[in-house]
């Protein structure tokens, strides 16, 4: 148990030193400006991880295709469109027993922050969570469409 509690602690420090070296880099990250000055812009990026284990029965209670379906139909609903992986999480709980899980990751760009609560919170209601990691963070964005023309949302 002692070796677990170490390879953890190693764990979050290097993922600490990363976030924090990461981080740096995008406060001073600038737009290539070779494609012109509306080539790139500046969007923020949601980032949702939703694991499948049931709060109740700390167990899987989906399919994953299934999970996959309805959360994608609820973030359509709402018109984002999203990109999603398939992902393991795990963490410790309050009795010291590690939980493991099969997550869900989406990735929705251009929508509102009332956009995702809402996804977040019929989401949580039809999987039965209490709780889903949320990331956001600004993102240097375009869209590539052809050999010769560049557009992003906004313009």
């Amino acid at each position: 148990m002692k070796l677990w509690n170490t390879i953890l602690t190693l764990g979050f420090v290097i993922l600490f030193f990363f976030v924090l070296v990461l981080g740096a880099r995008v406060v001073n990250m600038q737009p290539d400006n070779s494609l012109g000055d509306d080539a790139m812009h500046m969007q923020e990026v949601y980032r949702l991880y939703i694991g499948l284990n049931n709060v109740n029965s700390n167990n899987e209670v989906i399919a994953i295709n299934d999970a996959r379906t309805l959360i994608d139909g609820i973030c359509l609903k709402h018109g984002c469109g999203f990109t999603s992986f398939v992902a393991r999480g795990g963490w410790i709980d309050n009795d010291k027993n590690v939980i493991q899980e099969r997550t869900l990751e989406y990735m929705i760009s251009y929508a509102s922050e009332e956009k995702i609560t809402a996804i977040l919170n019929e989401v949580m209601d039809a999987l039965g969570q209490t709780a889903v990691l949320v990331e956001r963070q600004l993102s240097l964005q375009t869209f590539y469409y052809n050999k010769h023309e560049i557009k992003y949302p906004g313009k």
